[in-house]
């Protein structure tokens, strides 16, 4: 994973797409499927990345 700036267009040398970090919970078992959804009708597809050890999650969706 690589961070970028955010106002940066291109996809930086070496990789095929970004992701957008969108949110931050304490471990998995409190990020259920679907707890990176901004609500009840969104359909973006989300990854989720254990962090810290296992100890939180961080959510990312394609960035536009």
């Amino acid at each position: 994973m690589n961070v970028r700036n955010r106002d940066t267009v291109r996809v930086p040398a070496g990789y095929d797409a970004t992701l957008r970090i969108t949110g931050w919970h304490p471990a998995r078992k409190s990020c259920p499927q679907g707890c990176c959804a901004r609500g009840q009708g969104d359909r973006n597809t989300y990854w989720i990345h254990d962090v810290g050890g296992g100890k939180n999650v961080l959510c990312t969706t394609n960035s536009r």
